[in-house]
């Protein structure tokens, strides 16, 4: 049985004691197996004592960080060189076609996850788990850092937009 939800599993590919013997327990896992140059995933499972320890790496898609403050404008700016997952720091840069001029305010606001040692326009996403027990990956908040200072702003006039024919054969934009 899956213990999230009770399911009866079916393992009828491989043998098993079925829980029976002396206190066997299936392990299934994910491994990385070399094949040639190229790295493939295999899914293992196998019969172990039941009081086996096994280190655990769990990896999970969690939530970026959303909301911006300091002035963030999404039809505008945008994240480089990634988006703004936890973890990374990034940088808010002016869209293409759009150039950047200084903020009309340049007074700090006060943000609870203020950091001094972060530069203008650059933000850390940090994320941590609602509770420290089951590290359930849709509890996981994740939010921003940055320095406190407001963004320049990103002009919302585009200079230009190009949209000609290129090569024969091949529409440039």
């Amino acid at each position: 049985m899956w213990q999230s939800d009770k399911a009866v599993v079916n393992l009828d590919f491989m043998s098993w004691s079925g829980g029976v013997g002396n206190g066997n327990c299936l392990v299934a896992f994910y491994t990385a197996e070399r094949v040639g140059l190229q790295w493939k995933t295999v899914a293992v499972v196998e019969e172990d004592a039941c009081n086996s320890d096994h280190a655990v790496i769990c990896e999970h898609k969690v939530k970026d960080c959303e909301d911006p403050p300091g002035g963030f404008n999404s039809n505008t700016m945008q994240f480089s060189p990634t988006r703004p997952h936890p973890g990374t720091t990034t940088t808010v840069v002016c869209k293409p076609g759009f150039y950047s001029r200084p903020a009309e305010k340049s007074s700090k606001t006060a943000h609870p996850h203020a950091d001094d040692k972060l530069l203008i326009a650059e933000f850390r996403c940090i994320g941590q788990r609602a509770s420290p027990g089951v590290a359930d990956p849709l509890q996981y908040k994740a939010n921003f850092n940055y320095n406190g200072l407001p963004l320049n702003e990103c002009d919302g006039k585009q200079l230009f937009k190009f949209d000609y024919i290129g090569l024969p054969g091949r529409r440039v934009k």
